[in-house]
């Protein structure tokens, strides 16, 4: 199965091939396996050159979102010429979502504020680490979903824009 992913605005190729339990991996031609794998709704947790990794994947529409080591990814299955691109780090272009479960520590937007992209929407934290999600594009704070200090699980909207 040939699939595409973004990260950083950069398009890679990702290839699967299944093998026993295990799978080979290729990203733009370089290839790993990945073993030992384990799965339950959103978390998928497995080995890959003898390190242990643990992954928040999640569906939406078209798109697969991954967050690994604090990385979040967009993955999307290849079907022809007419394969659409995604938006990197968001779930939607008009919201921004925590890419794992965690403790909101701050939103510094409240609702009507204009934003730029690249402004940040909420920091969280999870695993001892702040993450800042920013918005992906130019608009105005239509809702905000959570307050400092709520816990939200992977993938929750925290904060969209109209």
């Amino acid at each position: 199965m040939e699939y595409i992913f973004l990260h950083n605005k950069k398009e890679y190729t990702l290839a699967l091939r299944k093998t026993g339990d295990d799978f080979i991996v290729s990203i733009n031609g370089i290839e790993c396996t990945v073993t030992e794998i384990e799965q339950n709704e959103v978390l998928v947790i497995f080995t890959l050159n003898n390190v242990r990794y643990a992954a928040y994947a999640r569906k939406y529409g078209v798109h697969y979102y991954l967050s690994v080591a604090g990385e979040d990814y967009i993955i999307e299955e290849r079907t022809g010429s007419g394969f659409a691109r995604g938006v990197p780090g968001d779930q939607q272009e008009d919201a921004v979502s925590s890419p794992m479960p965690g403790l909101v520590v701050k939103i510094p937007v409240k609702v009507g504020d204009a934003v730029d992209e690249g402004t940040t929407l909420a920091i969280i934290e999870a695993m001892k680490m702040q993450n800042e999600l920013r918005a992906s594009r130019k608009g105005i704070v239509k809702a905000i979903h959570f307050r400092e200090g709520d816990q939200v699980d992977a993938f929750q909207s925290i904060v969209e824009l109209e």
